[in-house]
């Protein structure tokens, strides 16, 4: 990962500031004390400045900006939108940002929701703006080396495109769907399977194993609840992921009822204590969510690039079983 980053002109060496979400501030008990005390030393050792993610409201994102200010990092890696949003609420304090000796900003996590935040966030930045694709699961994958296109880590992974039944490649638009087989330790190596995102293939291409145009079909959109807090969708998932009754989820904001609901897929319903402590974590992301409630459904409704969207805005199924 950081022979990519020294190509794009940071190395091992560099002060870095990350906007992300930080799964050890939301630890219960001894081992989160402990997973935190450890993360807070190493950050030190390696001068990491680390700004939670979940937090997205103005008042949050000035004081990032005055953090990374005095912080004064080379490198600059947040979430994609979350890095949006940074541009958008401190457009004010964009020239101190910009005397910064900023070498590099990595944009990561998902794609940006629009086009029109992409150029928002490559604009506020005087250094270049580079996005990082992966998953948790694989790791890094690829990196836009330039404006481009991005390069296949191909030494880690192989990417190819996904076929249908007569052979012929799938696609929506000009994205094709992607399978991947990591190539080293991690949550699902030498396993070749498809990870849902959809990408780009340039004109002259059949494979995205050396390179690819653009990654499509997934962005983890900001949750705005009807309050008008704003957060990462990812503090959600990084809440959910231990509770092994939660397969897969889906937050639903209702703006007209008012209310926050967790749909989840499962082998099994929530136990009361399951839930106290869902609500419990989930409110250290927003004070609000200490009264969500929770679905345990049959299915979850899908986006059109065929994943289930993790946050849906009114309703999109009907409801199983609580």
């Amino acid at each position: 990962m950081w022979a990519a980053r020294e190509r794009l002109g940071v190395g091992a060496d560099a002060r870095v500031s990350l906007i992300w979400g930080h799964a050890h501030m939301l630890g219960d008990g001894v081992g989160g004390m402990i997973g935190k005390a450890k993360r807070q030393l190493a950050d030190k050792v390696l001068g990491y400045q680390r700004i939670s993610a979940y937090d997205l409201t103005d008042a949050a994102l000035v004081a990032a900006g005055r953090q990374v200010i005095r912080h004064r990092p080379d490198l600059l890696i947040g979430y994609s939108n979350a890095l949006d949003r940074f541009a958008e609420t401190n457009a004010n304090h964009k020239h101190s940002i910009n005397r910064l000796p900023l070498k590099l900003v990595i944009a990561t996590g998902e794609g940006f929701a629009s086009p029109a935040a992409e150029a928002r966030v490559r604009s506020f930045f005087r250094a270049p703006m580079r996005m990082e694709y992966g998953s948790m699961e694989t790791g890094v994958m690829a990196y836009q080396f330039s404006d481009e296109g991005y390069q296949t880590l191909w030494h880690r992974h192989r990417l190819e495109r996904t076929a249908d039944e007569a052979g012929v490649g799938r696609k929506i638009g000009n994205a094709k769907p992607v399978v991947v087989t990591s190539l080293y330790p991690r949550a699902l190596p030498v396993w070749r399977y498809e990870i849902g995102d959809r990408i780009e293939l340039f004109a002259e291409d059949e494979s995205p194993r050396l390179r690819f145009a653009n990654v499509r079909g997934r962005s983890n959109l900001l949750v705005r609840l009807p309050s008008g807090e704003e957060f990462h969708s990812e503090a959600i998932s990084h809440v959910v992921r231990e509770v092994q009754a939660i397969r897969a989820f889906q937050f639903v904001v209702s703006g007209s009822k008012n209310s926050t609901i967790l749909r989840y897929l499962g082998p099994r319903p929530l136990t009361p204590e399951e839930a106290d402590t869902l609500c419990r974590r989930l409110s250290r992301v927003s004070a609000t969510l200490s009264s969500v409630t929770f679905q345990h459904s049959a299915e979850l409704g899908k986006s059109p690039a065929g994943k289930h969207a993790i946050v849906v805005y009114g309703d999109l199924v009907k409801e199983d079983r609580v």
